[in-house]
């Protein structure tokens, strides 16, 4: 699963840089930091809006979770990207926590 990132200029409407991750690639520390933001189970995921507002309310930790995604975004940077566009990252990245824990879990012989 590939995750993409716009960066828009300041009219809003040009994208200025374009940030590219694997999701395979987020290490432990991605992933506790976005379970610390977001508890799936009190949450529903397909609800943009109450996902958008988790975002804006847990901002200070949105920040370093979205560095540690893309390498080299800046929170200058970040301040550009559209919220639309980073909920569905975080849909993305709680779409790949899940089939990761199942397949944990399919594969333990106990």
């Amino acid at each position: 699963m590939k995750l993409e990132l716009k960066i828009y200029k300041k009219d809003k409407k040009t994208v200025e840089k374009t940030y590219r991750a694997n999701a395979i690639e987020l290490s432990f520390g991605t992933i506790r930091r976005t379970l610390q933001i977001i508890k799936p189970e009190e949450l529903d995921l397909n609800d943009e809006q109450a996902l958008g507002r988790t975002l804006l309310g847990a901002w200070t930790m949105v920040e370093p979770l979205f560095t540690d995604i893309f390498p080299g975004l800046t929170a200058e940077e970040l301040d550009r990207a559209k919220l639309p566009e980073m909920v569905r990252i975080i849909r993305q990245v709680f779409a790949y926590l899940s089939e990761e824990i199942g397949r944990i879990g399919d594969s333990d012989p106990n």
